[in-house]
C-alpha cells in the first residue's frame, strides 16, 4: 500500500500540469495580447485625434496649415487667391486628405475648400471668373465653388497645365506640360490647341506665359523665348540664348 502511495505522489507531482491548467494559461495569455494590441490602437486613435485637434487650431501668423503654395494673384487690394497642393496624410495619420485653397476678400483670408487637386497656376478676371491649371486640367471658379472645365479640342493632348494667362472672359492662353501641342488657347468658350512650339527633347521647356492683348504675348523658359503676334507663336533670340548657343 506504501509502495501504490508514492507512485500515486510520483504521478501527481511529476511537473506536469494538469489540461485544465494549461487551458487556463492559454486564456491568459490571449488575454494579454488582447489588452496590448487595444492599448496600440488606442494610441494611435490619439494620436489621431490630437493631430486632427491642432489641425483645426489657427496657425500662427504667416504659416499656411494644409496647403503647399504654388501660386499667387492679386486682382486688387482687396481680392486674391492662393492656391497650391492640398493635404495628403503620412502613415499613421488618419486625417483626410484636403485641399482648402485660401482666398482673400475685404481684408482677410479664408480657407475655401477645394477639389482635391494639385493647383500649379492661376489667373483671375473678377471674383467670379478666376481660372486655374491643375495635372489634371483647368478650374474655373465662379464666385461660389471651383468646377472642372470640360476638356474642349485638347483631350487628346496633355492635360498638366503649367501656365497660365487669361485676357478676358472669353479669350486666355495656357501652356501644357507635353512634347508638342504645348499652347493652348481659350475661344469660343472652350480650350483648344493654339500652337505647338518644338522646343527639343524636353516636355515643354516654355515655364511662363504672358498675354499683353490679344495680339502681343510672351512665353519663356529654359533658354527658350517665343512671342505671339496675334497670328503664330515664334521663338525669338535673346542674349542668353545667343550666349550659350542654344
Amino acid at each position: 500500500m506504501q509502495k501504490s502511495f508514492l507512485m500515486y505522489s510520483k504521478q501527481t507531482y511529476s511537473g506536469q500540469q494538469p489540461s485544465g491548467k494549461r487551458r487556463a494559461s492559454g486564456t491568459i495569455a490571449i488575454l494579454i495580447g488582447l489588452m496590448l494590441v487595444i492599448l496600440i490602437l488606442g494610441g494611435l486613435c490619439s494620436f489621431s485625434w490630437f493631430l486632427r485637434l491642432n489641425h483645426k487650431d489657427q496657425p500662427a501668423p504667416g504659416l499656411l496649415s494644409g496647403l503647399r503654395p504654388e501660386a499667387i494673384f492679386m486682382l486688387s487690394s482687396d481680392e486674391g487667391w492662393i492656391v497650391g497642393a492640398g493635404f495628403t496624410p503620412q502613415a499613421f495619420d488618419f486625417r483626410k486628405s484636403h485641399t482648402e485653397n485660401l482666398h482673400y476678400s475685404y481684408g482677410r483670408w479664408v480657407q475655401v475648400e477645394s477639389p482635391q487637386v494639385h493647383f500649379s497656376c492661376l489667373s483671375m478676371l473678377s471674383s467670379d471668373d478666376v481660372w486655374a491649371g491643375t495635372p489634371d486640367g483647368f478650374y474655373h471658379w465662379n464666385g461660389k465653388q471651383w468646377t472642372k472645365d470640360a476638356p474642349g479640342a485638347f483631350k487628346n493632348s496633355s492635360q498638366s497645365i503649367i501656365a497660365l494667362s487669361m485676357l478676358s472672359h472669353d479669350e486666355g492662353w495656357a501652356l501644357s506640360w507635353n512634347h508638342t501641342d504645348n499652347l493652348l488657347h481659350y475661344i469660343g468658350g472652350r480650350w483648344q490647341v493654339g500652337g505647338s512650339l518644338i522646343t527639343g527633347p524636353y516636355l515643354s521647356a516654355l515655364r511662363s506665359i504672358s498675354m499683353v492683348s490679344s495680339n502681343d504675348g510672351w512665353a519663356v523658359g529654359y533658354h527658350f523665348m517665343a512671342h505671339y503676334d496675334g497670328t503664330m507663336w515664334s521663338l525669338v533670340d535673346t542674349p542668353v540664348t545667343k550666349a550659350y548657343g542654344a
